[in-house]
């Protein structure tokens, strides 16, 4: 299985969650992102505050064995989406 990288990027700032996961392929990685994107959303007091503008700068990127970007996600694409249990 592809192992994937997962950051959280604001404008310029990135900081990398901890772990590299192992996934069948990209379409579970995007998945995770999105659960990544929710659970940051949920913790954020401050979230609902900002304008689309400044939610719209807050990314997951997905990055692949050969250190190639595979997807940004905004995390705006997660507010509009149903968590579904595993």
């Amino acid at each position: 299985m592809p192992q994937y990288e997962f950051y959280f990027r604001h404008n310029d700032k990135r900081v990398k969650y901890p772990r590299n996961l192992n996934l069948p392929g990209t379409d579970a990685a995007h998945a995770v992102a999105l659960k990544l994107a929710r659970a940051l959303i949920k913790a954020s007091p401050f979230w609902t505050d900002l304008s689309a503008e400044a939610r719209n700068a807050f990314m997951v990127e997905i990055i692949d064995e050969a250190g190639q970007l595979v997807l940004s996600l905004p995390f705006i694409e997660a507010e509009g989406t149903v968590l579904r249990p595993n």
